[in-house]
């Protein structure tokens, strides 16, 4: 049996890392502000510790969410 690879576009993965980079931020930037805490455990947000989102099993996983047309991941599994 010949295995099938999913992997995103470029284009996919540029989009991906700005959008969390973006959210990234804004959680940072209001965390600062409200002064929310100063837990430094996967800090700054999503971007540190295990399963972070800057990891390339995430990275291509989450990448594919938007495609068009939807891609059946049970294909693949």
């Amino acid at each position: 049996m010949t295995e099938r690879i999913l992997l995103p576009s470029e284009q996919e993965v540029s989009k991906y890392l700005l959008d969390t980079l973006r959210h990234v931020f804004h959680v940072e930037y209001f965390i600062y502000h409200l002064k929310m805490g100063n837990s430094p455990i996967q800090r700054p947000h999503d971007i540190l510790g295990e399963g972070n989102k800057f990891e390339w099993e995430v990275i291509s996983g989450l990448s594919l969410q938007n495609r068009t047309p939807k891609v059946d991941f049970e294909t693949y599994i």
